[in-house]
């Protein structure tokens, strides 16, 4: 460093900081103090009936804090289970559509069924290709199925 040249106030920024990180961790501990109480409570209240809640909340009160994080963790939960609804419909429309995996298992069920093969295994290794189902999906399609009469 030259005499020209001014050392940087590092030292005041650095104890700023110091500052700033003493206000800021004790508002994270207590916000995730308020986040571990709302998830309890979430599991709780999923299975009490409104007025259990009510006498639970009055015997419990609960602070501003826990409360917006309980809010916000039904939130993402609502959102979840909805999300998880439209998928679980979504793949039943596939499943059951024409061609679809459910009339792939019905037909390599009826080819057994006919009596035209010695055994499983070497009905699904013949038909699985004109069915477009691996051999795997076709075997376990004919998983638990009754002998051809």
């Amino acid at each position: 460093m030259s005499n020209d040249e001014k050392p940087l106030p590092m030292a005041a920024e650095l104890n700023q900081l110091a500052d700033f990180l003493k206000t800021v961790k004790p508002m994270i501990e207590s916000l995730t103090v308020a986040e571990n109480e709302a998830e309890t409570l979430l599991r709780q209240v999923h299975e009490m009936t409104l007025d259990e809640v009510e006498d639970y909340l009055r015997d419990h009160p609960i602070n501003a804090l826990t409360l917006v994080a309980f809010a916000e963790a039904a939130h993402k939960r609502q959102r979840a289970e909805a999300f998880s609804a439209i998928g679980a419909k979504a793949a039943e429309v596939r499943h059951n559509q024409p061609g679809g995996s459910r009339e792939r298992q019905q037909a390599i069920r009826d080819a057994w069924a006919s009596g035209k093969y010695s055994s499983r295994d070497r009905c699904a290794e013949e038909e699985c290709g004109s069915l477009n189902m691996s051999f795997s999906a076709a075997r376990k399609a004919l998983r638990n199925t009754p002998d051809p009469s």
